[in-house]
Order: C-alpha cells, then sequence, then structure tokens
C-alpha cells in the first residue's frame, strides 16, 4: 500500500510536468479538486526520509480500508451559553504504513466556510497540515513536523505521547516545540458513535500544547480498532466547546 500510494503521488507530479507545466497551486484549483491536491501535496514523499521513518512502522498490520468517507454534525457551544452547529465532510485515506491522509471541508448554513487539508499518523498525529478558507487569494502557509522527539504509534495503550518541532514555509515564522499528552478514557462498542461502525473505540483525552509550550485545549478522540485510525470526537478552549456527532460513515 505504501508503495501504491507513493507511486500514484509520483505518477501525479509526472502528469503534471508533462500535461501542463506544474502550474502553481492556487485556492481555487485546490478547492475544485481537493482530493487530488490532498494525494499530491500531503503525500508520505513529502516528509523526509528520517521523519518517515520515525513516524511509520513498516512491519505493522496495513490499515483495512483504501477511504473513510465521514459526515459529521459540530456543536459549538460558547461559555455564554451560545451555541452554533455546522455541517463536516471529511475524507481519509490510507497512505501506508499508519499514515491517513485527511481533508475536511465545514460549512455553516450549507456555505463552505473552510478546507483543511493533512498528513497524520492515523488521523490523530499532525505531519503536515494547512487550512484554506474560500476567501483566500494566495495559498496560505503550510505546516509540518521538522522533527519528533516521540511518538507513540501503537494507540491500544492507556496513554499516548507525541512531541515535535513544527515548521512553516515562511521564512517569516518561527519554529515552536509542540506535543500531545492522551490518556485513556475508556472503551466502548464503536456502534454508540456510528451503527456503521465496526469493533471498539478506544476514547482518549489529550492535551494539546502551541508553540509557546502552553496547554490550550483539550481534544477528545476515538480510536476505531477495526480500522485503526482515529477521529475527533471533542474540544475544549478557554472560551469554548465543540461535540462532534458522527451522522455517516462509508468504508471503501
Amino acid at each position: 500500500m505504501y508503495f501504491h500510494r507513493n507511486r500514484a503521488a509520483v505518477a501525479a507530479t509526472l502528469g503534471c510536468l508533462l500535461l501542463s507545466g506544474c502550474a502553481t497551486d492556487t485556492p481555487k484549483s485546490a478547492h475544485q479538486n481537493k482530493e487530488e491536491y490532498l494525494v499530491r501535496s500531503f503525500a508520505p514523499n513529502q516528509l523526509s526520509k528520517s521523519l518517515l521513518e520515525t513516524a511509520t512502522q513498516p512491519t505493522e498490520k496495513p490499515l483495512p480500508f483504501n477511504k473513510l468517507t465521514v459526515k459529521q454534525t459540530t456543536t459549538f457551544k460558547y461559555a455564554t451559553g451560545m451555541t452554533m452547529e455546522w455541517s463536516s465532510d471529511i475524507v481519509y485515506k490510507n497512505a501506508g504504513n499508519g499514515l491517513i491522509e485527511k481533508v475536511v471541508t465545514d460549512y455553516s448554513n450549507g456555505i463552505e466556510s473552510y478546507t483543511s487539508f493533512a498528513l497524520t499518523y492515523r488521523g490523530i498525529y499532525p505531519l503536515i497540515w494547512q487550512v484554506i478558507y474560500p476567501n483566500n487569494v494566495k495559498m496560505p502557509v503550510i505546516g509540518r513536523a521538522k522533527s519528533i522527539s516521540q511518538i507513540d504509534t501503537s494507540l491500544d495503550k492507556p496513554s499516548l505521547n507525541y512531541m515535535y518541532q513544527a515548521s512553516w514555509n515562511n521564512p517569516r515564522a518561527r519554529d515552536g516545540d509542540r506535543s500531545m499528552s492522551c490518556t485513556s478514557a475508556g472503551t466502548y462498542s464503536a456502534s454508540k458513535l456510528n451503527a456503521k461502525m465496526q469493533g471498539d473505540a478506544r476514547e482518549y483525552t489529550c492535551s494539546v500544547t502551541n508553540d509557546n509550550g502552553i496547554a490550550d485545549s483539550q481534544q477528545s478522540y476515538v480510536y476505531l480498532d477495526a480500522y485503526g485510525v482515529a477521529l475527533i470526537k471533542g474540544m475544549k478552549k478557554t472560551n469554548m466547546h465543540f461535540t462532534w456527532h458522527f451522522d455517516e460513515f462509508k468504508v471503501e
């Protein structure tokens, strides 16, 4: 699977060179061809060899899907009690060796709010990421893990840790040390989240620090053992609380 996905990414790049001269990506082109942009720009071959070796497990059991499609409803609650809702379309693509490419499109009142792209380890640890808004004229910066000092790649443990240095493709942006520290909050049937989900769901509560080393959010993930992927379920910040509901779930 890993070889196949990298071959696909290389083929896409070669096709770009042969057919169009590799015109620079724009917000418009990324929005119009989201999955194509995802596979080309957030493929494992965008990582350095050393980082790829640190973040992957070549000998682990392959993830049992090519693509997951999830529709979510998000409830957004302010500390004042005011609430809002929006919906999301999410695609997870198996990139091999535990790596997953992810594209999320959020909608408010049926209108697209933004799209985020990422390469992750099993959906939980960010390796490369970018957010593009509909009104962006220029391509926003891309963030990535420049180095990894600790990563727990087995997601069936009572605690998980991911420590990395984040960098940006912007000479004015400084590198920053970030981390995720997660503790298991229990295991239950995944069908409680959505009737089509198989196996068990292990829920993790994660403290996430920013570039200044300050824990600025608490995030909840559910790791679906039947698919080997973690999906976000909730997030708390100082003045707001997000809750994600899993409306649709499709495996390909």
